[in-house]
């Protein structure tokens, strides 16, 4: 995973919404690296999970679920 190649331009040209998720306690992808990203798309939403490592949908399941079909209502 470490080596695979940037992507951040398909954030940059994103003309949907995107959804960040977050888990406040990951190591992998450390909170602050990952904030730096949510400026890219057009339009983003984000939620941080304060209970989460790197393995929110797991680890929060119930309002992981809730927060994925609240964006996908909304659009």
């Amino acid at each position: 995973m470490m080596a695979r190649p940037d992507r951040t331009e398909i954030l940059r040209k994103s003309t949907v919404p995107v959804l960040f998720i977050f888990g406040k306690m990951d190591t992998a992808i450390p909170i602050a690296d990952g904030l730096k990203q949510c400026h890219l798309p057009e339009k983003s939403y984000i939620h941080i999970l304060p209970e989460a490592g790197h393995m929110g949908m797991i680890e929060e399941e119930t309002k992981t679920g809730r927060i994925l079909e609240e964006f996908l209502l909304g659009i």
